[in-house]
């Protein structure tokens, strides 16, 4: 150990820890391929009501490659010899449909009362997705991501009255 002419530090190359267990259990890829389509009406009701119905559609395909690490503490990259293995799920599927409805139905010519819902998705984040794992020596404990968590569903509703007026001041 030591440091080199500018001061650096200077570490034995066989204690170096150039890419270790952090390093491959962060590392993966994805690819997502994604497909959407949206569509939705104006309908109007008489003078006073109008509704706005829509439609969305969507799918996705993704393919995730990551790896397996075995721990091994004794080893100058952290990591049990013959490690990290490729580790790929190459089937997540996740079709949906979001309905919306947005209504406005006009009371006077200064109040109207409005009203919404749709369905919305929350989708995991990337490295939640990735098939990677951690084991440690033994094997007798194992640390993953989980590649087919779902996406959370949510229905929205909401309903407003508006007040307006032409005069200011």
């Amino acid at each position: 150990f030591g440091v080199d002419s500018e001061g650096n530090p200077k570490f034995p190359a066989d204690q170096t820890y150039v890419r270790g267990v952090q390093s491959f259990e962060n590392d993966y890829t994805n690819r997502e391929e994604y497909m959407a389509g949206f569509a939705m009406m104006e309908i109007l009701i008489g003078k006073n009501i109008m509704l706005l119905p829509g439609v969305r559609y969507e799918q996705v395909n993704t393919m995730y490659t990551a790896n397996y690490v075995v721990e091994n503490g004794n080893d100058p990259s952290g990591m049990q010899p013959g490690y990290p293995k490729e580790v790929s799920v190459d089937d997540r599927q996740n079709q949906n449909w979001f309905p919306s409805l947005n209504m406005k139905f006009d009371i006077t010519d200064w109040m109207d009362i409005r009203g919404a819902y749709y369905k919305s998705t929350s989708r995991p984040n990337y490295i939640m997705l990735s098939p990677g794992m951690v084991s440690n020596f033994d094997k007798n404990n194992i640390s993953a991501n989980n590649p087919y968590l779902r996406p959370a569903i949510a229905h929205n509703y909401d309903l407003g009255a508006s007040f307006f007026t032409n005069k200011l001041g």
